[in-house]
Order: structure tokens, then C-alpha cells, then sequence
């Protein structure tokens, strides 16, 4: 460029002011966009969790007459997609990025979820208007219990109260005190949860036992009367719910009263009130022995039982007698005789009389198991052998049977001793019956039919010459 070129773009731009401040314009302009996109790219920046790409920077070009502008060949900048941290913890704040937050009752929800556990509930039962029930009981201070049972038409029932419909299973939270629950750590510390299983009276009887039996004896503000008057009804129901839930079972349960346990002997006997009512408890220990021993011929009574079932009432007739032994020898039971005998109790006689008793049949009985043990082999071999097997095995029971006459302490009597006798015939009577066939001789099979005939009439012959031959 010579000098008179560039004399002339000076001079030209000193002798257009106009047009020099339209440069100067255009560069401010340009500096202005790209402090703009720089601007927004870090910000985007500072909102990903990403590396962001670098801005791209404005340049300087020349035109055609000799002026400086600012060319940008960047594209506008796309918004910024926030990236997510998979293990960030979801209750933090997201909510403008897009991040889907859980409130306070979703995590109640979901922890009920995991404490209702009922036979055959399945996910889709958790309806809407289940979920808007355990909300209501959630915010409703006023709403101290709820209830979840299956109904059978109806599926997962939620009721804030006992429910008067028949259930098999039931799971309860109970309101401690009558508060708005907000959040899952207050639920945890304001709300009780437990559950009644199939064995509706294993539970409550756990439940009145463990829980509010101790603390009705143990509260010390209610007047003497009222509580004098409530402790013997709650002995007295105790008592029969203790007997009733073990009897389903097959098993005698002695109801130990807690009261009076931690207080010395002669002090106890002081207190009228309480010695009566351990009399009562000690009427229904009475009751319970004679039941006992009372029942101890019930295998006479049956006449249709065999060897084997006599066997298994002997076993369970021994179990239920030790373990009565055991709970005679517990010291709360000593305790509470040692009371009642320091207080000259009348009952206290006819308890010791039929204790002592409950010894000698715990003894018979244990020595009627071993002898009858001998016959528990044969006897199954009997019970699955065949009309025509039968008479070879029948001799060495009746050999067993008369080592048992021999020594045994009570299968000593005639009468005793025909029972055993009539018991094995009824499992040769049982064997014969099942060999027979109704529908095959209906059916015409006469030769087969007639040959298990013929081997039941031989079999109870034989049976019949073997029994006169003892």
C-alpha cells in the first residue's frame, strides 16, 4: 500500500465522523456479543455436572475497504442438559432440574408397605384408596388405630378401628398419642405395629401376658378396692385363656399368677386380698390335675383304635405329665405354696394330695411307654402287611404282648389286658377291610374278588385259634 492509499483511508475516516463512530459501534457491538456468549457458556457450565466445551472467540478480519469488524463464526449456544448423579441421595432438592422428589409421606407409605405382611397380599392390592386411607390415619390426628386384613371379594381392607368382619390374620399401628404423623422418624417413635396370626388366642394371651397384665399389677395409684376387685377378675380370666390356648394343643398349661413373686413369703401371707387370690389360681390347678387323671383310661373308652394308637396315647400322655412335673417343681409355684401354707390355706391340702398323685400316674405312664415300645415295630409291619401276611406275624405280638402282662404295672388286670388284645384285633379287622374291593367284585372280577375273600376268613380263623392258644 502506498502512501497516498493510505493518506486517503485516514483521512477519510478523519473527515467522516460518522462513519468512524459506526466502527467503533460495530466493534463494541462484537465485543459485547462474544463477553455475552462467554458469559452464557459458563453458566451453562456451572449448571452441568459435565465438562463444558470452551467458548469459541470473536476475531479480527479486515473488509474489502480497509475496516476492522468483528467476525463470529460460533453457533448459537444450545441449552444444557443437567446430568444427574445416579447416587445422589433422592431427597435432595432437584425439583427445577427435572428430578423427581419423594415426600415425607411416600417414605411412610413405603415403610408401612414392608411392615404389612399378610398371607396372599400381592403388590396390586396397594390401590389408591388404600394409600388415601393411610393418609387420612397419617394426618388425621383424631385416627389412633388402623387395621389391615384380607377380605376375601373385597382384598386388602384398611378400617381405622378394630374390624367387626371375621379375619384369619391382622396387622394394627396404634397412635401412641393423638398427633399428625409428618415424617418417617416420627412414625417410628409415635406408632406402635404388630399383628395377630392365625392363632388368635396364642396372641392375645401373649399379648395380655406380656404387656398389660405387669402393668395393671404393677400400677400403685388405683385404691385398694378397685384394684383388689380388677387383679382377681384379670387372674381368673387369665387363667382360662392360659388353659384353653394349651388344651388346643393337647397340652395341660398351669397359670402361674406374676403377683406376689418379688415379696417375701411371710409378708405375703399378711395380705388377705392377695392369698385369696392365689387360692383361686391354686382352685384352678386343681381342677386342671383332675382333669388329668381323670382321663387316664380314655384308651379303654375307644374301641376302635389300634396297638399303634394305643402307643401314641401313652407317648403323649407322658409328655403331657413331665411336663406338668416341671412346671410343679418351678420356683413360682414353690413360692406361691409357701404362701398359701405359711397363711393356712384349706385348698392347700387337696393341691398337695392330687400333686402327689400327679407323680404316681407321671411314673405309670412313663413305664406303660417303654413296655408298649416293644410292640411299635411289629406292629407297623402289621399294619402293612396283607389278610394272607398277618398270621405269621400275629404270634410274636402276642409273645410281646404277655412279656407286658408279666411285668408291666398296670397291664396286670384281665380287663386291661382283654383291651389290649381287642385293639389288635381291630388292625387285623382293618387290614381285611381295606384288601376288600366293593367296586372290582360289582365289577365281576369273581376270581380275584373270591381270593381275598378266602384269605380274610383265614387270616381272622387263624387269628382266632392263635388268641384261644395263649
Amino acid at each position: 500500500m502506498d502512501q497516498t492509499d493510505t493518506n486517503s483511508q485516514t483521512g477519510g475516516a478523519a473527515d467522516n465522523p460518522s462513519r468512524q463512530g459506526s466502527r467503533i459501534n460495530s466493534v463494541r457491538s462484537g465485543r459485547s456479543k462474544a463477553a455475552s456468549l462467554r458469559e452464557g457458556t459458563s453458566l451453562g457450565s456451572r449448571k452441568s455436572s459435565g465438562h463444558a466445551a470452551p467458548s469459541p472467540k470473536p476475531h479480527n478480519a479486515t473488509n474489502g475497504d480497509g475496516r476492522t469488524s468483528v467476525v463470529e463464526h460460533s453457533k448459537p449456544p444450545t441449552p444444557t442438559v443437567p446430568v444427574v448423579d445416579e447416587n445422589a441421595d433422592e431427597t435432595a432438592n432437584q425439583e427445577g432440574d427435572g428430578v423427581y422428589v419423594k415426600s415425607e409421606t411416600e417414605f411412610i407409605l413405603e415403610y408401612i408397605h414392608k411392615l404389612v405382611t399378610l398371607p396372599g397380599l400381592e403388590d396390586e392390592m396397594w390401590t389408591e384408596d388404600v394409600h388415601a386411607q393411610v393418609r387420612d390415619y397419617l394426618y388425621d390426628p383424631d385416627n389412633r388405630i388402623m387395621c389391615f386384613y384380607i377380605d376375601r371379594v373385597l382384598g386388602l381392607c384398611v378400617e381405622f378401628g378394630v374390624p367387626t368382619n371375621a379375619f384369619t390374620h391382622l396387622v394394627y399401628f396404634i397412635k401412641n398419642t393423638a398427633v399428625r404423623v409428618a415424617n418417617k422418624e416420627q412414625f417410628i417413635h409415635d406408632v406402635q405395629y404388630g399383628n395377630f396370626g392365625g392363632k388368635h388366642f396364642s396372641s392375645l394371651l401373649r399379648l395380655m401376658s406380656g404387656l398389660y397384665a405387669p402393668l395393671f399389677f404393677g400400677n400403685k395409684m388405683w385404691p385398694d378396692s378397685i384394684k383388689n376387685d380388677f387383679a382377681s377378675q384379670l387372674h381368673r380370666f387369665l387363667a382360662t385363656l392360659t388353659d384353653i390356648r394349651w388344651r388346643m394343643e393337647g397340652v395341660t398349661k398351669l397359670y402361674i399368677p406374676k403377683e406376689g413373686l418379688d415379696i417375701p413369703a411371710e409378708q405375703a401371707a399378711k395380705d388377705k386380698e392377695l392369698v385369696q387370690r392365689l387360692e383361686s389360681s391354686m382352685v384352678h390347678w386343681c381342677r386342671q390335675l383332675k382333669e388329668v387323671s381323670s382321663s387316664q383310661d380314655a384308651s379303654i373308652v375307644d374301641e376302635n383304635s389300634g396297638p399303634l394308637e394305643e402307643i401314641e396315647f401313652w407317648k403323649a400322655r407322658t409328655q403331657d405329665l413331665l411336663n406338668i412335673s416341671r412346671q410343679l417343681d418351678q420356683d413360682s409355684v414353690n413360692h406361691i405354696t409357701h404362701i398359701l401354707q405359711i397363711a393356712k390355706s384349706s385348698y392347700l391340702p387337696q393341691f398337695l394330695k392330687l400333686a402327689e398323685q400327679l407323680q404316681t400316674n407321671t411314673k405309670k405312664a412313663d413305664n406303660n411307654l417303654t413296655f408298649l415300645m416293644a410292640l411299635k415295630d411289629p406292629c407297623h409291619e402289621l399294619a402293612d402287611a396283607k389278610p394272607h401276611e398277618m398270621p405269621r406275624l400275629l404270634p410274636k405280638i402276642v409273645s410281646l404282648i404277655r412279656v407286658i402282662w408279666v411285668n408291666s404295672e398296670f397291664y396286670n388286670k384281665p380287663d386291661i389286658l382283654t383291651g389290649l388284645f381287642r385293639k389288635l384285633s381291630n388292625e387285623v379287622i382293618r387290614r381285611c377291610t381295606a384288601a376288600i374291593d366293593l367296586d372290582k367284585i360289582f365289577d365281576g372280577y369273581i376270581v380275584s374278588s373270591q381270593k381275598t375273600l378266602n384269605e380274610c376268613i383265614e387270616c381272622c380263623q387263624q387269628w382266632q385259634e392263635i388268641y384261644n392258644n395263649v
